[in-house]
């Protein structure tokens, strides 16, 4: 006869093995998978919403774009994607990425352009209880630590309304030339903040050259009230710029490079767009500009550097058959383009306008 204390041992042998097994095949299975679930903050309150307008995107592009946006070590964004009509395959992209990360938003539209794909980003933004918006386009690169940062930033005060931050351009500079992109112009932003001063904010446009749209984090209240121009293709990001400025309180700038900008693009939009249309559209965006800030009182303060942020773009896009002085001045405005403002203007600004002037048959001013 078996002993009891040899049966309670073998008992504990063959009967513990099989009760773990039985218990792993009842519990279920969790993967070291980073999706997050339905649950998580990061769904259910974001604090940053990321736009992102596609439209026909290679699809390496897009999948390295998704990827670094994906995987920010900032958990709580929610990640806006407008398909803009789009051809090709990026739509599927978009949805598959989609299905693997719940905090992904799909939004398919039929073609209207960037500027409309981005106010559908931003009324789809305005939706949640996120704090702010940054902007990405869809062939480039977001550092993984890039939310992380401008969120910290952005809540050092409660004025602040735009975290401004420096970009590197890929591929490497030694490849630019054929592109004709003219890196050198655009200079960095240095640790400072401009409070409260308007004119500190242009001279990022037309002293640093800095007048993308990806390069900010900004404050969604302010996208309560400034919205894109669907009819204007080229010069959107400086259209935006200048009428969100004037009613921002702090713009803070910090020397964290934290974007990669894709050059080369052959589809790119600053590529494609035709050399007439590009110079209505900053025709169009003077008239605009001009109208918004009379509107808020701003225009006779502040219409010198308006006036110089504005120039150099209109000088590009000129073709010296045709006679622009109506166009020009009805753009501008007689109250803008007078001899007192232009004296007030840096001298390279007032040599730009000189030699605008000739091109363009203007008076002298």
């Amino acid at each position: 006869m078996m002993s009891s204390k040899l049966r309670h041992v073998l008992r504990k042998i063959l009967l513990l093995p099989l009760t773990s097994c039985l218990l792993l095949t009842l519990t279920p299975f969790h993967s070291n998978c980073t999706e997050p679930s339905a649950s998580t903050p990061e769904i259910n309150d974001p604090l940053i919403s990321i736009i992102i307008p596609v439209y026909n995107i290679k699809p390496h592009y897009l999948k390295k774009c998704l990827k670094s946006v994906t995987n920010q070590s900032f958990k709580r964004i929610e990640i806006i994607c407008v398909d803009d009509g789009s051809t090709d395959g990026s739509l599927k992209i978009l949805k598959k990425y989609a299905k693997k990360d719940k905090r992904i938003i799909v939004i398919h539209q039929k073609n209207q352009g960037p500027s409309a794909a981005r106010n559908t980003g931003i009324d789809q933004a305005l939706k949640s209880n996120s704090k702010y918006v940054l902007f990405v386009d869809a062939d480039d690169i977001l550092a993984k630590r890039a939310c992380k940062v401008l969120f910290a930033a952005a809540e050092e005060d409660d004025n602040i309304d735009i975290v401004a931050f420096n970009f590197q351009m890929f591929p490497t500079k030694q490849h630019l030339a054929p592109t004709k992109w003219h890196w050198h112009r655009w200079q960095n932003f240095q640790d400072e903040t401009y409070k409260n001063d308007l004119d500190a904010c242009i001279a990022t446009i037309t002293v640093k050259r800095r007048y993308p749209l990806w390069d900010r984090l900004w404050r969604k209240d302010i996208l309560r009230e400034v919205k894109f121009i669907d009819s204007i293709s080229y010069g959107e990001d400086i259209c935006f710029n200048l009428m969100a400025f004037p009613r921002i309180r702090w713009m803070k700038c910090i020397s964290d490079t934290l974007y990669f900008y894709r050059v080369g693009n052959p589809n790119s939009l600053a590529r494609i767009t035709k050399r007439r249309k590009r110079h209505n559209d900053i025709l169009r965006i003077m008239k605009y500009i001009c109208a918004d800030w009379c509107k808020l009182g701003l225009l006779n303060e502040h219409k010198a550097a308006l006036l110089a942020a504005l120039a150099g773009e209109v000088g590009k896009y000129g073709y010296p058959d045709r006679d622009y002085t109506p166009d020009f001045i009805n753009a501008f405005g007689e109250d803008v383009f007078d001899t007192q403002t232009i004296k007030k203007l840096p001298e390279d600004t007032q040599k730009k306008l000189r030699t605008l002037c000739k091109q363009w048959s203007i008076p002298n001013p």
